[in-house]
């Protein structure tokens, strides 16, 4: 593994799924899931303002960004996401990997 990490080091890229976001704490306040029903509150019937089982997170979103190109306030949804994403911390685990990669 040391040999091909050296040979090919300025190939590789370290891809993190959103596993992260759910060891320890970080669960608590980085939920994907939560942020995306926050969304479908504002933008979409009351009748879909969960994620239905089965459907993937980004699925979901995809959802949330068409039923929004009809603007409901002066902000965009990708505006509307960022800031809900501002609240969410980063943890030792997070920082740990950083300094690792």
């Amino acid at each position: 593994m040391k040999s091909l990490l050296r040979k090919h080091r300025s190939d590789i890229a370290l891809v993190i799924g959103n596993g992260i976001n759910r060891y320890r704490r970080a669960h608590q306040t980085n939920s994907w899931h939560d942020l995306l029903v926050k969304l479908a509150a504002k933008h979409l019937p009351a009748d879909l303002r969960s994620v239905p089982r089965g459907i993937a997170l980004t699925e979901f979103y995809d959802v949330l960004e068409l039923q929004s190109t009809k603007p409901t306030t002066g902000t965009t949804l990708q505006q509307e996401f960022c800031d809900l994403l501002a609240s969410w911390r980063y943890y030792d685990h997070h920082q740990r990997i950083v300094e690792w990669a």
